[in-house]
């Protein structure tokens, strides 16, 4: 049953269970990767620096900001690989006006050198809201950094740059620049930081339009379809702990609004259990995606924290209804799947619905 709320600081949540099942002796592959972190760093790659906000409506810049990865070196291979984003400090002004960092989005707009597509990586193309703990920009990339014989590369990644629309602007309006500093952190399969770079935008909020009306109240409603109350993921042969398992509940998630909204997932622990034996939960990864229009969400591993997996900043006018189907998957040659022993796995997630 879908539940309208009348206030946009309630949350919806919605639970889902994951069964994992181990139904084989666990087969033990190593990975052998030699790297040294100096070989691949990020930079800043250019961009605009300078941000103007001269309406209520918002503003997006396109490809305001260029990250670079520089790869120097052969036979370097960096496999499932994570891109993050923080903001390192309050976005402020000299007057002490802060601007809330979930008000900005960063979104991937294009990949540009010597470097796998958008698709190959799997990246989310949505906006991302930012914050002051780092946030996943790319998750476990499905395309590795790597080089060959070749001595070195250059890949550039685009950003756009979006500040939210909103009355919320009138309290911020200063001929006082607001300056805010991105961080951009990439870490390795075993999240460890590899690089890091920054850029510090200056910032005008001078809105010289008419501010909106009053907010429409949000309506809101989350569901956990029946064919995906229960996930299985099930490891049969060899060939599932070497390549992974995947299954994909279709039309498995539904939501209802009539405001930009965000679709969070939390699970109830760190580890999957099984009697007295546990995996870590972020063995498995999630992702959402609307069918009717291949708009796909993020890709998370799971977390007993709350991670955004979606977020959605135009939903039209009126009341709608998305179906998102639902997608759990393991890596290829997991460790920590290879040396487990054979069970039935099992952890509880909570989808939120949080309106924006």
């Amino acid at each position: 049953m879908l539940l309208p709320l009348k206030w946009q600081n309630y949350l919806l949540a919605m639970k889902s269970k994951i069964n994992w099942i181990m139904t084989m002796a666990s087969v033990i592959i190593l990975l052998n990767s030699q790297l040294s972190l100096a070989q691949v760093s990020v930079v800043d790659g250019g961009g605009n620096g300078y941000l103007i906000v001269n309406s209520y409506n918002g503003v997006e810049y396109k490809n305001s900001y260029i990250l670079q990865i520089n790869v120097d070196g052969s036979n370097i291979n960096v496999p499932n690989w994570s891109l993050m984003a923080r903001i390192n400090d309050p976005i402020r002004n000299p007057e002490s006006k802060i601007l809330d960092p979930p008000n900005v989005s960063i979104r991937l707009n294009n990949i540009s050198g010597n470097a796998p597509t958008i698709q190959e990586i799997g990246a989310n193309t949505s906006p991302i809201p930012l914050s002051l703990a780092e946030v996943p920009i790319i998750q476990y990339s499905r395309a590795p950094i790597q080089t060959s014989t070749e001595s070195s590369k250059v890949m550039k990644f685009s950003f756009d740059i979006i500040i939210a629309a909103g009355s919320y602007l009138e309290a911020l309006k200063s001929w006082q620049d607001y300056t805010m500093n991105l961080v951009l952190i990439l870490r390795d399969a075993q999240n460890q930081v590899i690089s890091q770079t920054n850029r510090v935008f200056g910032m005008q909020i001078q809105p010289n339009d008419t501010p909106p009306l009053d907010p429409i109240t949000p309506t809101l409603g989350i569901q956990i379809n029946s064919n995906a109350r229960n996930g299985v993921l099930e490891f049969k042969a060899i060939s599932d702990y070497v390549n992974g398992v995947s299954q994909t509940y279709q039309n498995g998630l539904s939501i209802t609004a009539n405001t930009p909204y965000a679709v969070q997932v939390k699970a109830a622990s760190s580890n999957f259990i099984a009697d007295n034996n546990t995996l870590p939960i972020n063995t498995v990864n999630l992702s959402l995606k609307d069918p009717t229009n291949s708009a796909v969400g993020g890709t998370i591993a799971l977390s007993e924290n709350i991670q955004t997996v979606f977020n959605a900043i135009n939903t039209g006018s009126g009341t709608q209804t998305r179906l998102f189907d639902i997608r759990y998957f393991t890596q290829p040659n997991d460790e920590r799947m290879l040396k487990s022993k054979p069970g039935n796995y099992q952890t509880t997630l909570t989808y939120t619905l949080i309106p924006q």
